[in-house]
């Protein structure tokens, strides 16, 4: 006997599995069974992770979330909240009504005073339903500011010994922005930023290497950039780089001479 649980989520629908089983049987070490269901959600919330796209602070658009599934017209919201560590959104129960039917969603609204980057935060919803008391919306979006920065995380990639690389960090103004970079430094000292100007008040670029005869293995740390911008006077981009062991040195050194 072999038993078996549908991990389904939020979806519903036709789904399959295959399931693989191990016997002592020299004729058949293997049986593949497959399991079939038709998937019936009782209650969820749709979307269950929702994305708030890319958008310039203080322009967000409103998005909103709603109860799916079997039992949603007879389920009430009855509190919503957010868990993450930065409140960055703000969420209200709001009913649309239509003809005699009141249905309730939820609005979600990004604060006019979130912080430039990737925003990641989870919702989580109260219900009065007999057996699912609540939900959890996974929430991610990203605010740009006047300023962009490609990339937001620097790759010096794996490099041989006393090998060096140049990467580099682009800053640009947005419609009707101009800015200057005030200073630009590396939080590691075996790693150089060199700041050049490709259009004043406009673009930047920033060179990213290795000092010569650097002796690190990991080159690990942060581009931190001084600005004159109000909305993004500081700006860190993380790198990370390491250096590819010599696999020759350790075969002849673990090598024993006969």
């Amino acid at each position: 006997k072999i038993d078996v649980t549908f991990k389904v989520g939020s979806k519903s629908g036709k789904k399959s599995k295959t399931i693989t089983v191990a016997t002592n049987d020299p004729e058949n070490k293997t049986v593949k069974l497959k399991i079939s269901a038709d998937i019936k959600v009782i209650l969820s919330a749709s979307p269950s992770r929702l994305y708030l796209g890319s958008f310039k602070k203080g322009e967000a658009p409103v998005k909103y979330i709603v109860l799916a599934g079997q039992d949603n017209a007879s389920t009430n919201i009855t509190k919503v909240e957010t868990s993450g560590k930065n409140k960055f959104l703000k969420v209200n129960i709001v009913t649309d009504k239509e003809g005699d039917n009141q249905n309730e969603k939820i609005a979600v609204t990004v604060l006019p005073d979130v912080k430039i980057g990737k925003i990641k935060e989870k919702i989580i919803i109260y219900t009065d339903h007999q057996k699912i008391k609540k939900l959890t919306v996974y929430v991610h979006g990203e605010t740009k500011g006047d300023i962009s920065v490609k990339p937001t995380y620097l790759s010096l990639g794996v490099l041989k010994k006393n090998e060096t690389t140049v990467k580099t960090i682009m800053l640009d103004a947005g419609e009707k922005t101009s800015f200057k970079v005030l200073n630009v430094v590396s939080t590691e000292p075996e790693v150089k930023a060199e700041l050049e100007t490709v259009k004043e008040g406009k673009s930047y670029r920033i060179k990213v290497s290795p000092v010569e005869g650097y002796t690190q293995d990991l080159l690990k740390g942060e581009i931190l950039i001084k600005t004159d911008n109000k909305n993004q006077e500081k700006i860190k981009v993380k790198f990370f780089g390491r250096v590819r062991k010599d696999i020759s040195k350790n075969k002849q050194a673990g090598s024993v001479k006969k």
